[in-house]
């Protein structure tokens, strides 16, 4: 389960949280116009992917930070255990 000051960080930056037992993800609100889900696309998948995590977007909401983080290597496991303590 990511950490709640992440998931914070999502709701924070306007993507809707929905959840299930053990279950987290967040999705673009569907009242949003293309360019506003383009722009959260771009702000929102490069803080995941820094944080070692996957991040996937439909291939028509990618703009330039977006699709190089999404396609950015994870970091090492070690890097990602420090993280979690």
């Amino acid at each position: 389960m990511p950490p709640e000051d992440l998931l914070a960080l999502l709701d924070s930056l306007g993507l809707d949280r929905h959840g299930a037992p053990d279950d987290v993800w967040h999705q673009v609100p569907d009242a949003m116009d293309e360019i506003a889900m383009k722009t959260l696309a771009d702000r929102a998948a490069p803080l995941l992917a820094r944080a070692g995590y996957r991040v996937d977007i439909d291939a028509g909401l990618f703009g330039g930070s977006a699709y190089r983080a999404a396609r950015r290597p994870p970091p090492p496991p070690a890097a990602q255990a420090r993280r979690t303590r």
